[in-house]
């Protein structure tokens, strides 16, 4: 249902970003709420500019250089990230993302990739890019079978999680948190199979970590045979 990648972007490559965040201006959030979402959020999104187009060109390369992101993931599509900002007092309700992003549809208006126009979000990404001894609250919830999970993690580091999660972001009380959100389509829709595959995968490293090469070969053509009778195009 969730998991957490570690360290997606290097230590210039974080430098990088926060840099260009903070020369960045921020609007309301709401611009990208719709429905009952304007009365759950209260954020600052950061503005479309060069600013932003060279920050989502740094995230991207550091997204596609991931390999447990490709191999957990397979992304078919991804949107266009929000970076947004959580200053003190502002949070977001519990809330299910939107199950179509890319444009306005019956579920509401959401940014999506350039030239890109509906994907099915099967799963979102918070990509975190602020200390977390910065600032105090902000935790990422997740609402797993009646059960809540906080997660708070270092800048760099990301937690991908089934869209139809519900979650929310609980109030900054010092600081400030600034993540960069993702949606991905991915090219096997069914999570179990995904699971599935990545365990395969991790099984096939271990073969050659061992030394048994040959055995490995014959999980990598079964995890592609696999890959290519369930993947959707």
């Amino acid at each position: 249902m969730f998991f957490i990648v570690d360290d997606i972007l290097t230590v210039a490559d974080l430098r990088r970003a926060q840099t260009l965040i903070g020369q960045a201006k921020f609007v309301d959030g709401l611009v990208t709420a719709a429905g009952p979402g304007k009365r759950l959020k209260a954020n600052v999104e950061m503005e479309v500019s060069e600013r932003y187009l060279s920050l989502v060109e740094l995230l991207d390369r550091a997204i596609e250089s991931s390999d447990e992101l490709g191999m957990r993931l397979f992304p078919r599509f991804r949107t266009n990230p929000i970076v947004n900002r959580y200053d003190v007092g502002m949070f977001y309700d519990v809330h299910v993302d939107a199950p179509i992003q890319g444009g306005t549809t019956q579920f509401g208006r959401a940014s999506g990739r350039f030239g890109q126009n509906f994907i099915r979000t099967d799963y979102s990404m918070t990509l975190f890019l602020s200390d977390p001894s910065t600032y105090d609250g902000g935790e990422l919830e997740l609402r797993l079978h009646g059960e809540a999970k906080r997660i708070k993690l270092r800048a760099g580091s990301a937690v991908c999680y089934s869209t139809g999660i519900p979650h929310c972001v609980h109030t900054v009380t010092k600081g400030t948190r600034i993540a960069a959100i993702y949606w991905f389509q991915s090219l096997i829709r069914d999570v179990q199979v995904r699971s599935v595959i990545w365990e395969q995968y991790l099984l096939e490293r271990q073969l050659r970590t061992a030394g048994l090469e040959e055995h490995a070969q014959k999980a990598a053509t079964i995890r592609s045979n696999l890959i290519r009778y369930m993947a959707e195009l």
